[in-house]
This record gives C-alpha cells, sequence and structure tokens, in this order.
C-alpha cells in the first residue's frame, strides 16, 4: 500500500496492491485525485432530475432535455439524434501537437450535437423522466430499466406499479418503499425484501401481511410487533383509513420512532463475498460499491449490476467489463476507460457519447464507427500510431484548468468541461 496525495483536496488517500494491479491490466497511470473527489468529479457530468423545456436545434420541435437552452453545444431530440440527418464524422478536426489534447477535445464537444435526455432502447410514454432503458409508461421517474408504470421513482429495475420509491428490483405494485427488492403490493418499507401485502416494515425478509414492524423474519400477520391469527390481523388492517392524510401522518411518525428504536445491521447487503459498501447484493470482491448487485472485482462503484473488473464508475448496466473513471455506461462495453455516457463500444477512451464503437479516442457522438480520433476516421495503423503520440503529448503538455489543476494523461474530463457544473 502506498499513501498519495490528491491533486484537488490535499487529503492524504492509498493506493492498495490490487490497484496497481487494475492500472497495469488497464494501462493507465496512477490517479492523482483521491476516490472521493474522483466521484464528485464523474457525477459533475450526470444530470438526472433537472429538466429543462427547449426546442431540438434540428427539428425545431419542443422537447424536453437535461440541458439549457442556452447550451453552447447544439441539444437533438431522441429522433433527429439517432436518424440519418446528421453525420458526426462531419465535425471531425485534425489533432494540434502544439495545444493541449483535452483543450481540443473540449472545442469538439461544443461543437457536436448532444441528445435531449438518456434513453436506451425502446420506450414508450417516458417523454418526462431520463437514464431510462426499454420501459413503458413512465413518468417523473429517473434511472428506470426494464419496468412499467412507473412514478416518482428513482432506480428502479424488472419492476411494475411503482410510485414514490427509491431502489426497487423486482418489485410490483408498490408505493413509497426505499431498498426493496421482490417484493409485491406493499407500501411503506425500508430495507425489505420479498415481502408481500405488507405496510410499515424495516430490515424485514419474507414477510406477509404485517404491519408496523422490523427486523422480522419468515412472519405472517405480524401487527406492531405482535403475532395475530389472519382474523385478527384483517379485522385491525380494515381499522385503518389510508386515505386520511393525518392517520398516515401519524403513522410515519410512529414508524420513524420505530426505525430508531430498534437494532439495525451494519449495511443493507446480502449475499455477498468479500465486499464493503451499501445496498450491495449477490457480489464478490466490490469495496467501497453502492445501491448495486451481480458485481465482480469492483471498487468505487454506484449503481452498477451485472458488471465485473471495473474502478471508479458511476451507473453501470448489464456486460460491462474493463471499465475505469466513467459514468453512464449502457452495456456491452469493454475496456473503455475516461468516458461519459457509452453503450456497446470497446477499446476505447476520452469518449462521450459513442455506440456500438471500438478503437476511438477523444471523441463525440460516434455510432458504429472505429479507428477515429476526434471524430476523425484513420487507418488501424495511423490511428494506433497518432494515438500512442497523443497519450505522450498529453504527458508533456498537458491541460491546466482555471484553478490550475493539471489533467495530464489517464485524469477523466476537467470539471470546467462539464455542462452541468453551474446549473441553476
Amino acid at each position: 500500500m502506498e499513501n498519495r496525495e490528491c491533486q484537488n483536496c490535499h487529503n492524504k488517500f492509498a493506493l492498495e496492491p490490487n490497484d496497481f494491479s487494475f492500472y497495469d491490466k488497464m494501462n493507465v497511470p496512477e490517479p492523482t485525485w483521491c476516490p472521493d473527489c474522483r466521484m464528485k468529479r464523474r457525477m459533475l457530468w450526470r444530470n438526472e432530475r433537472v429538466l429543462y423545456q427547449r426546442k431540438c436545434d434540428l427539428c425545431h420541435t419542443t422537447t424536453f432535455s437535461m440541458y439549457q437552452q442556452n447550451s453552447v453545444f447544439p441539444v437533438y431530440c431522441r429522433a433527429c439524434w439517432f436518424s440519418d440527418k446528421w453525420d458526426p464524422l462531419s465535425y471531425g478536426m485534425t489533432y494540434d501537437s502544439d495545444r493541449p489534447f483535452l483543450a481540443q477535445w473540449h472545442e469538439l464537444y461544443n461543437n457536436v450535437p448532444q441528445i435531449a435526455l438518456v434513453q436506451y432502447g425502446t420506450n414508450i410514454g417516458c417523454d418526462f423522466t431520463n437514464y431510462i432503458k426499454d420501459s413503458k409508461k413512465v413518468c417523473l421517474a429517473y434511472s428506470i430499466v426494464s419496468s412499467e408504470n412507473i412514478s416518482y421513482s428513482s432506480n428502479v429495475e424488472n419492476s411494475f406499479g411503482i410510485q414514490d420509491c427509491a431502489n426497487a428490483v423486482n418489485c410490483t405494485n408498490c408505493f413509497s418503499c426505499v431498498n426493496i427488492n421482490h417484493c409485491f403490493k406493499c407500501r411503506y418499507l425500508f430495507q425489505c425484501r420479498e415481502c408481500i401485502e405488507s405496510d410499515f416494515l424495516f430490515g424485514s425478509v419474507n414477510c406477509t401481511s404485517c404491519f408496523m414492524s422490523a427486523n422480522i423474519r419468515d412472519k405472517k400477520f405480524v401487527w406492531r410487533g405482535e403475532q395475530l391469527t389472519k382474523a385478527e390481523y384483517e379485522s385491525r388492517l380494515s381499522s385503518v383509513n389510508f386515505f386520511d392524510n393525518n392517520i398516515i401522518l401519524q403513522l410515519k411518525g410512529e414508524y420513524e420512532n420505530l426505525i430508531k428504536s430498534v437494532p439495525r445491521k451494519f449495511a443493507d447487503v446480502f449475499k455477498n463475498l468479500n465486499c464493503t459498501g451499501d445496498t450491495l447484493s449477490n457480489s464478490k470482491n466490490a469495496k467501497n460499491t453502492y445501491y448495486s448487485y451481480n458485481v465482480e472485482n469492483m471498487k468505487n462503484v454506484i449503481r452498477s449490476f451485472d458488471t465485473k473488473d471495473c474502478e471508479d464508475v458511476y451507473s453501470s448496466g448489464a456486460s460491462n467489463q474493463l471499465l475505469y473513471d466513467g459514468v453512464v455506461a449502457g452495456h456491452s462495453s469493454y475496456n473503455i476507460k475516461f468516458f461519459s455516457y457509452a453503450h456497446n463500444t470497446t477499446d476505447s477512451e476520452y469518449i462521450n457519447w459513442c455506440q456500438g464503437s471500438s478503437n476511438c479516442f477523444g471523441s463525440v457522438g460516434l455510432r458504429n464507427k472505429s479507428y477515429c480520433i476526434l471524430n476523425s476516421q484513420y487507418e488501424k495503423e495511423d490511428f494506433e500510431k497518432l494515438r500512442n503520440q497523443i497519450q505522450q503529448d498529453m504527458v508533456i503538455n498537458p491541460y491546466v484548468d482555471s484553478r490550475g489543476l493539471v489533467y495530464k494523461y489517464g485524469e477523466f474530463f476537467p470539471q470546467e468541461f462539464s455542462p452541468f457544473a453551474y446549473n441553476e
């Protein structure tokens, strides 16, 4: 283990032996920012919930976007962005070795159209949502995957009929719940899984028809911690008017006091091996990882599933492997680094919104392209030679931001490049 000083906050941080092995595998230098600062820097490139009404800069129809109307770059609606009405290669630039590469990348980024909302796959009735994939009838909900009838929620996968919930996986008809898994027809649950027709439960598993209880397992007809018969439970439940707001407020107050009064597990984790973090399940060798499941060999990761061999990533979908220092990987990407929005892309770095592409460096908005640098296409040999030259030039002639921070090869995009850094 070796200690470093963060270039940004100047606090000490440690690099472990496994970190060095990963950096060697990814062929990148050691980071100069601490994990927390690196995560904050990445999160500046993700705007989930602030949406603006604006015009599409191509078809001029009114749409909703995560970018303001006065954005420097053009913004296209989803139909226009995925159409053949424009060509990302037409914005190609020739690399100038006398100028910092990241400055040139920023110029390219400010010219290439950006998609209004992050929506993958086929989505129906999802105009008022962002970060969504293969879903139907979703309204003001964010980070939703393969779900239907979702509203006012976030981080939902493979679920139906979810409202006012956060972090729901494989659930149906649930309301006002947080961190639930395989639950059906439940209300006001927190850190529960495999529960059915229950209300106001905390830290409970495999419970059916239970009310206002905590830390119970494999139970039925439990009312405020008391075991009842089915008839007794149904009689008491029928006396609660869930449509009276004053009653609900009283029950919420009781529920809050219940949660404060009972012992709780150190973290919401289960079926893990050699892991640290929270809201983590079915995972192995995941360190400092949160809101994730079915992951392996991960570190400093938030919001990921069905992914392996990654470090310093915010949001990764299924079948991704070997990701480093990036934000939002859709799925099926391999060996990508320093990215903001990538999907089904391999062997690429310093990319933004590239899909179905491979061997791209410092490119924006590419679809099904290979061997591109600054959106200019090359033969394989020329690409590899120029890419190696740029990597060396980034060390010799790095980008220096307005704060005097140095961005050599191996650093994510500068904070001041983010289009969301100064959102109102």
